[in-house]
């Protein structure tokens, strides 16, 4: 018991001191970010309601579409991220296994990007795309 809680204690402190280290190295100009995602090799922010990313742009991955209005965001591992900005999905980076073709999604709340594949859920449900090898 005492290891488990001394492990816990040690990765509240190493999210707590990344939080202080993200909350002092705001750009100028940046004021709230509000989501954080990150991918390999690179990683994206939700940053005063747009969308900036940073790091190696392989695949398009950093060439972030102008959003307004982001309430959520996904980084996937292999360079597609995918955000909702007015309710709508928007997905830019690799084009791989259907990834950027986004099914028609009525007021989109959370998104989530792995590899090769996406989900969205909306007030119907859970709308999945890309691979669907499982």
């Amino acid at each position: 018991m005492k290891t488990a809680m001394i492990k816990m204690l040690a990765v509240d402190r190493l999210q707590l001191m990344l939080v202080v280290l993200c909350s002092l190295w705001l750009p100028a100009g940046w004021s709230e970010i509000t989501a954080i995602s990150a991918g390999d090799n690179y990683t994206c922010v939700d940053v005063d309601g747009g969308v900036e990313c940073g790091g190696e742009n392989t695949d398009g991955q950093l060439d972030v579409p102008l959003l307004e209005e982001v309430t959520a965001l996904s980084a996937g591992s292999t360079g597609t991220v995918c955000a909702i900005a007015g309710g709508k999905v928007n997905c830019w980076g690799r084009e791989s296994d259907g990834l950027l073709e986004v099914p028609e999604i009525n007021q989109a709340q959370s998104i989530s990007v792995g590899a090769r594949h996406a989900c969205a859920l909306d007030a119907e449900g859970v709308i999945c795309w890309g691979v669907n090898n499982y």
